[in-house]
């Protein structure tokens, strides 16, 4: 009887060491798979980190483009404002000396 006893108690600790060992290879495989979960998704932020840089860059590089657009459009305007200045006075300039020539006809003809 006491070997009887001695055996149960040894089958009952093989039981508990079965148990305690496939609760831990539970637990293993929840780990990896946590990892495994984790893994994934340092590599989706890693994509959309270098996706957002991307789209920062790209905006970054247009919005520079057309700033200096928009320099040469101020420049391309201040060059047509001096250009249009110029003949204004050149037009003022031009009627007076007719007004001036028309003056001396009139002035000739009446003499």
């Amino acid at each position: 009887r006491s070997s009887d006893l001695a055996m149960q108690s040894l089958e009952q600790q093989l039981s508990e060491l079965k148990k305690s060992l496939s609760k831990a290879q539970s637990e293993h495989e929840e780990a990896l798979q946590r990892a495994d979960t984790a893994t994934k998704n340092e590599q989706a932020a890693m994509q959309d980190s270098k996706e957002q840089a991307k789209v920062a860059t790209d905006a970054q590089n247009k919005y520079e483009r057309e700033l200096m657009l928009h320099a040469a459009d101020v420049a391309a305007l201040q060059a047509l404002k001096k250009q249009v200045a110029g003949e204004n006075s050149e037009r003022q300039e031009l009627e007076e000396r007719a007004q001036k020539a028309e003056s001396e006809l009139m002035e000739i003809g009446r003499a």
